[in-house]
C-alpha cells in the first residue's frame, strides 16, 4: 500500500457519514465515510476496510474510508461515479443507444434540477444522471435499498426531458469487480425500483458499468447487461439468494 492508506477493520457506525475503525495497531480512529446509502452489507464488525489519511487542516476526521471488503474490494466513494464515467465516455466507450460522445459538459442545471453530465453525440445532446453502486449478490449488481427522494426527482427530470423532445440516460455506475449484471427489482427499496422503471417506460435509456477496483484505484472497465425483474413474480435462479437476503436484510 502507499503511505497515504492504512488497512483497518470496521467496528461501528455512529452516523452515515462516520465510522469507527480499529488499525492494525490496535488504535480505534474515525473516519469519513464518502456515502450515504444503508450499506449493512458491508457495516459489518470485523469487516476489512481501506483508509485514505488525509491532509487537508480544515477536516474534523485524519481519515476517509475508500474501500470495503466485501468477498471483493467495494469502492466506498459515491461521489466518483461521475468522474469515472467521464474518464470512461472520454476513453471512446459508448454512451448505451447513443454511442461514443464528442462533447461532455458537467453539472449542467436545468429546470431547477443540476444533472451530472451533458453529453454530445451523433444522435444530438443527451442528458445524463449517474448513480453510485455497490451492492451484490450472485454475480449481478442490486440497486440500493436506501430510499432517495432526490434520486427519484432526478429521474423524473429525465423523464420530463425525454418527453419534451430530448434524450437522457440514467447510467449506474457499480464500483465492484465481481458482477455482470444489474438487477432492476430484488430487495431494493420499491420507490427507487419503481421511479427506474417509470423512466425507462418513458424513453430514459437505463445503462450500468462494472469497474476494477484494487485498494488504491478505481475505473470502468465494462459495461453490465440490465436485467428488469418482473414486478409480479421473480423466476430467475437468483430469487432464493435474494429471498434468503430477505431474511438478512440491511438496518
Amino acid at each position: 500500500m502507499t503511505p497515504s492508506v492504512v488497512p483497518a477493520r470496521f467496528v461501528e457506525r455512529p452516523n452515515r457519514f462516520l465510522v469507527v475503525a480499529e488499525l492494525d495497531d490496535g488504535r480505534r480512529v474515525e473516519a469519513y465515510l464518502p456515502n450515504t446509502g444503508r450499506l449493512g452489507h458491508l457495516t459489518v464488525p470485523g469487516r476489512p476496510l481501506i483508509l485514505r489519511r488525509e491532509t487537508a487542516g480544515h477536516r474534523k476526521t485524519e481519515y476517509t474510508a475508500i474501500r470495503a471488503w466485501d468477498g471483493t474490494w467495494v469502492a466506498l466513494e459515491a461521489g466518483l461515479a461521475p468522474r469515472l464515467l467521464v474518464d470512461w465516455l472520454a476513453a471512446g466507450h459508448p454512451l448505451g443507444p447513443f454511442g461514443a460522445v464528442a462533447t461532455i459538459e458537467t453539472e449542467v442545471t436545468v429546470t431547477h434540477h443540476r444533472l451530472d453530465l451533458r453529453v454530445g453525440t451523433a444522435l444530438g445532446p443527451v442528458w445524463v444522471e449517474v448513480k453510485s453502486g455497490g451492492r451484490a449478490l450472485g454475480g449481478a449488481a442490486l440497486l440500493s435499498k436506501t430510499p432517495s427522494q432526490r434520486g427519484v426527482s432526478h429521474l423524473r427530470t429525465l423523464a420530463d426531458l425525454v418527453t419534451s423532445g430530448e434524450r437522457a440516460a440514467v447510467a449506474f455506475v457499480v464500483q465492484r469487480g465481481d458482477v455482470e449484471r444489474l438487477l432492476v427489482g430484488g430487495d431494493a427499496d420499491r420507490a427507487w425500483v419503481q421511479a427506474v422503471r417509470d423512466a425507462h417506460a418513458a424513453g430514459v435509456a437505463v445503462v450500468s458499468y462494472g469497474c476494477a477496483v484494487t485498494e488504491t484505484s478505481v475505473r470502468i472497465d465494462r459495461e453490465l447487461a440490465v436485467v428488469w425483474e418482473s414486478p409480479a413474480a421473480r423466476s430467475d435462479p437468483l430469487d432464493a439468494d435474494l429471498r434468503r437476503l430477505h431474511r438478512h436484510p440491511d438496518p
